[in-house]
């Protein structure tokens, strides 16, 4: 048996690698970070980088066990632990309006590490991502909506050579994902300024930090190598409205690149 200790990196690793030993032998998942504990450790992709691009090699593999202790989110840094709150936001946005709701009235709690606030977020997020694996393990149709500003993120996050964190190129792929949205007539201006407020307000960068130095046509074309994507179509999970998905599959590049300006 493999056991991964430590954030989502690891337990990608620990669980991409039982997943070839021996075809196959038992993981268990001990996540450290609130990024590993909403999203990686659930659900079983395990994946890792190659060729400057992410999660190209990967599998599913389910973990045996996942276990939680929350009391060890006290010892990440800012970055690490803010990294995860794009993941919990994207749950809301994108399938419980509920949740970002109270995200939003318990902000400050969330930023103080309340651990009565984050045991309900955890909880939540977790509860919400194990519905979804469970109606479609192998990612064949509705799990996708889990990629919620992944697909903007995921370019973004390798164009950077993976020195912006995951959370943080996943808030700037949402802000993009909203104002697609809003472009073509869906989501509120409201509604974008909510998500990016409360962004914004947790830390998460809600502009491209300049040194980067990326352009929305590049960011574009990274986009194409995302594994939705379909003799080079563009695949976009959005929601029109905080609460609710869609899943387009030919997003229109002028749309697209519309949408990565807002966060240039």
């Amino acid at each position: 048996m493999v056991i991964a200790l430590g954030g989502g990196v690891i337990s990608d690793i620990a669980g991409f690698a039982a997943s070839i030993y021996m075809r196959g032998i038992s993981y268990i998942s001990l996540p450290t970070t609130l990024l590993s504990m909403v999203d990686s450790s659930i659900g079983g992709k395990t994946g890792i980088d190659f060729d400057n691009t992410k999660n190209l090699i990967g599998s599913f593999h389910n973990p045996s066990l996942v276990y939680m202790n929350f009391g060890v989110l006290k010892s990440l840094d800012d970055t690490q632990y803010i990294s995860g709150l794009a993941e919990v936001m994207k749950y809301g946005i994108i399938i419980d309006r509920g949740l970002f709701n109270y995200i939003d009235e318990n902000k400050a709690e969330i930023v103080s590490r309340n651990s009565v606030v984050l045991e309900k977020i955890i909880r939540d997020s977790v509860g919400i991502k194990s519905k979804i694996v469970a109606e479609d393990e192998k990612e064949a149709g509705l799990r996708q909506i889990l990629n919620y500003g992944h697909t903007f993120g995921h370019a973004i996050e390798s164009l950077c050579n993976f020195s912006l964190p995951h959370g943080h190129c996943v808030g700037l792929g949402m802000i993009c994902a909203a104002n697609f949205s809003h472009n073509m007539g869906g989501m509120s201006m409201s509604q974008v300024q909510r998500i990016t407020s409360l962004l914004d307000f947790f830390g998460l960068p809600i502009k491209l930090p300049r040194q980067y130095n990326l352009r929305a046509e590049d960011i574009c074309d990274m986009m194409r190598k995302d594994k939705k994507a379909k003799d080079g179509a563009i695949t976009l999970i959005v929601s029109h409205k905080i609460g609710s998905v869609e899943i387009i599959n030919d997003a229109k590049q002028d749309a697209v690149i519309n949408a990565i300006e807002s966060i240039l």
